[in-house]
């Protein structure tokens, strides 16, 4: 029994209960010591009494006598002292131009309309010194209460009427004297004024010509000159606005909070760009994705159009923590933010590559390095305008190496001729196996890239295995950043069946591994489609791009399929955009949450201007290649060619080195061999049955020894298999 009572403690902490006899030495002060009592004295009572104070239930919120938490130890997110608008450059220099615009603006529309405002005093001058006179008239001679005394003598109370008389006597008396009195202070003090200061009886004419101005004026006019704005409409948001709105969204618990006066606003509400900002602590068991789902009965309840409101969560708090976001306009009648690098500046696709701005104007970016992107719409939304800042910026990195394809073929990227490495337009077969050829060349450098960045690796030059802004300036590596665009992709994808069929499954297949591998050796893959489905979106790029950018869509599955699964749930929904939300979409993969963002307006000559300053800042560094450098694109080579051309860069030797085949092939044509090294030609020679191996040959110039290369006799057998076959 002893045995037990001693353990028994130590097993009640294992399983997470108190132990009733300790007690807490700070808290309790200590009892008076016992008497010793020895084990032999313990009665069978005491010990059952002890167990069953251990073995009874635990009451599971113990009363904390804890001290409660400090201020300066509880973290809390303190206002700023300035507005965000004054310490954010951007919207300070938004607001000089509009004080700019606005003070501009007043002056012409004033200057333009002094002759109608010296019209117009003519006319009010004299109605206010009519209007003036008739006032004092009435007033010093009483005539408020003239109807009064009328009274009197109607009702023929003599006695009333004459004290009512003498009283009127007395005040008329008293009214003109006061009013004589007046006008001599007042005409005695402009001479005595005028004496010290000569221009006193200019400004107290121009003082009483404004004051007859004003009183001649018609009531429901202004001061003589016009309003240069017209008053806006927008009411300011109140939390009882707020309160009456997400009461009528037909919540249970909302409302019955909203009755109670128990919403939370956790922040004052206040202006936040072009609209309002309220911050709410939504009742126990409602989420903010609750609200964005009725965002359209919210709109009805403040009495603003649909494109104004915006309502979001906030993770980082709580999912119940909701902020509410009201512009002043429709985010489709916002004028679009012009594009940074319209005019000047260059462009790093490491770097975060602007974009557009939210609903709230605050600008937002790309950043396309170690990332591919899946852009979806319907036809007509801005799909194309939104790659094609994309493609901008890459075209403003003078590093950048850009592969266009455009599937539509109508011109939408006819201007990037100038600065692109490949450009093909269009759906033609031709096209397309030249695009299949380029897709192939791609990844056959991503598979270089790989081997050079694991020999960089161990070196101890490469970080995390990836391409670095370092690695990428040398020059002397090739590892400098790619960009691959596939627009309207689902026509390279989807080119129907039989041998047509095969080649849009081998350009599928290349993308899948271009956005799987790609961003790892610095090559990003933009795919975007107006049939965002599972042929036209194939899994294995939906399901690895991290940039999704998704405008307007028909359905829940479409918008599924751009913006990842359940998106849609989760309240991110591009089909609530209306048919006028042109540029408008949501912008998954830059944060922890999808934004509102309305792309920068580029059109096409905006385009070409950009293209030209981008085509200079390639001349001077000397990044000019493939079909802007004039060299035809790269094309699916034919084995037999393949094997002729080895064959004749090997000429009368015996046994040469691959390094030497690969110098020959590119001096021989270089627009099909420029950049071929050793392990590029074994890769090419592998299917044919060639394997390079050790072999022993002696340069023109240098020494012998052994080196990976091939036989002449090797080439010959390929080459004569394959005509045999074919024959």
């Amino acid at each position: 029994m002893t045995e037990i009572d001693q353990n028994a403690p130590v097993v009640e902490q294992a399983n997470g209960h108190t132990v009733p006899h300790q007690r807490d030495p700070v808290d309790d002060p200590p009892n008076p010591p016992a008497a010793p009592v020895l084990e032999d004295a313990v009665s069978p009572t005491t010990g059952e009494q002890d167990q069953d104070e251990r073995s009874a239930p635990v009451a599971v919120d113990q009363p904390h006598r804890d001290q409660a938490p400090l201020p300066w130890t509880v973290p809390g997110q303190r206002r700023p002292l300035v507005p965000a608008w004054v310490l954010d450059a951007a919207q300070r220099r938004a607001a000089l131009v509009w004080a700019a615009k606005w003070t501009g603006h007043g002056a012409a529309f004033h200057a333009l309309r002094v002759p109608k405002y010296a019209v117009r005093a003519c006319w009010y001058t004299p109605r206010g010194a009519a209007r003036a006179a008739a006032r004092w008239f009435r007033w010093v001679f009483d005539w408020d209460a003239h109807s009064l005394r009328l009274d009197l003598i109607q009702k023929r109370e003599a006695s009333a009427y004459h004290t009512a008389a003498r009283h009127r006597d007395d005040r008329v008396k008293n009214r003109a004297l006061g009013s004589v009195a007046a006008v001599g202070a007042v005409l005695l003090g402009a001479f005595i004024a005028s004496r010290f200061y000569a221009p006193t009886p200019d400004l107290l004419l121009a003082a009483a010509g404004g004051a007859l101005v004003w009183n001649g004026r018609p009531v429901d006019k202004p001061f003589l000159i016009d309003r240069t704005i017209l008053p806006t409409q927008i009411a300011r948001l109140t939390s009882d606005v707020v309160a009456r709105a997400l009461g009528s969204l037909g919540i249970g618990e909302l409302r019955r909070a909203v009755d109670k006066r128990e919403l939370a606003f956790t922040a004052p509400i206040v202006r936040d760009g072009p609209g309002w900002r309220a911050e709410i602590d939504l009742p126990h068991g409602i989420a903010a994705v609750d609200i964005m789902e009725k965002r359209r009965e919210l709109s009805s309840g403040l009495r603003r159009p649909l494109g104004c409101v915006w309502p979001a969560p906030v993770e980082e708090n709580h999912s119940g923590h909701l902020v509410l976001w009201v512009g002043d306009r429709s985010l489709s009648q916002t004028p679009a933010v012009p594009y940074p690098l319209l005019e000047r500046g260059s462009a790093s696709v490491f770097d975060p590559l602007p974009f557009g701005t939210d609903q709230r104007g605050r600008p937002q970016s790309v950043c396309l390095m170690f990332a591919s992107a899946a852009v979806g719409a319907q036809p007509r939304m801005g799909k194309t305008f939104a790659v094609r800042l994309l493609a901008l910026g890459a075209a403003l990195d003078p590093t950048c190496e850009l592969h266009i394809y455009d599937g539509k073929g109508m011109g939408d990227y006819v201007m990037f001729e100038i600065v692109a490495h490949t450009f093909l337009s269009g759906s033609r077969t031709d096209t397309l196996v030249t695009l299949l050829a380029d897709l192939e060349a791609v990844k056959a450098e991503v598979e270089r890239r790989a081997d050079l960045l694991t020999e960089l690796t161990r070196a101890g030059k490469c970080r995390e295995g990836k391409v670095t802004p370092e690695l990428a300036r040398d020059r002397s590596l090739r590892l400098h950043p790619i960009v691959y665009i596939l627009d309207e992709c689902h026509l390279a994808f989807e080119t129907g069946s039989g041998e047509a069929g095969k080649l849009g499954k081998e350009i599928t297949a290349l993308a899948e591994y271009l956005v799987r591998v790609g961003p790892a050796a610095g090559v990003t893959l933009v795919a975007s489609t107006q049939r965002p489905d599972a042929v036209s979106l194939p899994s294995g790029i939906r399901a690895n791009v991290q940039l999704r950018f998704c405008l307007r869509v028909a359905d829940q599955g479409t918008n599924d399929m751009v913006l990842g699964t359940s998106a849609y749930k989760n309240g991110v929904r591009a089909t609530e955009f209306a048919k006028n939300d042109k540029g408008i979409g949501y912008l998954a993969g830059e944060g922890t949450e999808p934004v509102i963002v309305r792309t920068h307006l580029v059109d096409a000559d905006q385009s070409a201007r950009i293209l030209a300053r981008a085509r200079a800042a390639r001349e001077n560094a000397g990044t000019i290649t493939g079909m802007a450098a004039g060299i035809a694109p790269t094309r699916k080579p034919d084995p037999a060619e393949l094997l002729a051309d080895v064959l004749a860069a090997v000429g009368s030797e015996e046994q040469i080195w691959s390094e030497a085949i690969c110098a020959r092939l590119a001096e021989a044509s270089p627009g099909r061999y420029a950049g071929w090294d050793a392990t590029t030609l074994a890769k090419a020679l592998k299917p044919f049955g060639v394997i390079t191996a050790q072999v022993w040959w002696t340069p023109p110039t240098g020494k012998a020894t052994n080196r990976n290369g091939v036989r002449r006799e090797q080439i010959t057998d390929a080459l004569e298999a394959i005509r045999n076959t074919s024959a």
